[in-house]
């Protein structure tokens, strides 16, 4: 069956049914939500730091590729825009709903201030107003607005975070022997991508291709504060056995 979709509301789906029959007209964010509750799952451990600059790679301009690309980027990780599946689908920017549009400009946006912060930029962090920003990316001065980005000062990357995360007290021992600290804490995926990005631009963070697969991204220093040179711990895992054969191979070889 195919799918077809109006003003962004996905209409039929065969992704996710309920007692053999589709569901219609349902956002894209209750779409996603609808099959982590009838799979039982639930928010993935995010474990790549480099998802903020992949997720530009998954915009598409015409809505039916990003449709596609939002429900796999979901079925690999997690929701956009909630914290896992019995969370509200409410967009915490917009107040609504998440649609597909909104995925797609989130991922347009995430993807081009990634790159745009690369190796520091701090005067995105607290100097250049939102609007500003948006129209130096090419965002028209209709969308600014319609998108409530034009009044006010504050800065693009300040106001995301203020949306999409939240202060929390942590305790960061390992024992929980009270070690406290306050810390901006993700109140979804988008946050968690926001706060790569700001990370970014406040420590002049760079990238280079992971040395396991050579096909993703790893900072040089991982949130944590450790120097990676693995996307993931599978990288390390077959680099290390690839050290190990080519060793055994040149002491057959001598």
């Amino acid at each position: 069956m195919n799918d077809h979709r109006d003003d962004g509301v996905i209409q039929r789906s065969s992704a996710v049914e309920r007692q053999g029959n589709d569901r219609d007209e349902m956002p894209l964010g209750e779409l996603v939500q609808s099959m982590y509750l009838m799979s039982g799952s639930k928010a993935r451990v995010v474990s790549f730091n480099d998802l903020h600059r992949f997720v530009g790679t998954l915009y598409a301009p015409d809505l039916d590729t990003m449709k596609i690309n939002a429900l796999r980027f979901a079925d690999e990780y997690t929701h956009l825009f909630i914290k896992n599946a019995y969370s509200s689908v409410l967009n915490r920017e917009t107040r609504k709903n998440p649609t597909l549009a909104d995925w797609q400009s989130e991922f347009k946006l995430i993807g081009e201030m990634a790159q745009l912060v690369e190796g520091g930029n701090s005067d995105l962090l607290t100097g250049i107003p939102a609007r500003q920003t948006l129209e130096e990316l090419g965002y028209s001065r209709d969308w600014i607005y319609e998108q409530d980005y034009w009044t006010g000062h504050q800065p693009l990357i300040q106001r995301k975070l203020d949306y999409q995360c939240s202060p929390q007290i942590i305790d960061i021992s390992r024992d929980n022997s009270g070690n406290y600290q306050t810390q901006l804490v993700p109140e979804s995926l988008s946050g968690y991508l926001w706060l790569l990005i700001a990370r970014d631009a406040a420590d002049s963070i760079t990238y280079s291709l992971c040395e396991g697969c050579g096909v993703r991204e790893t900072p040089g220093i991982s949130p944590s504060g450790q120097r990676t040179q693995y996307c993931k711990q599978a990288c390390k895992t077959l680099a290390s056995r690839k050290g190990k054969y080519s060793q055994r191979r040149e002491m057959n070889h001598d």
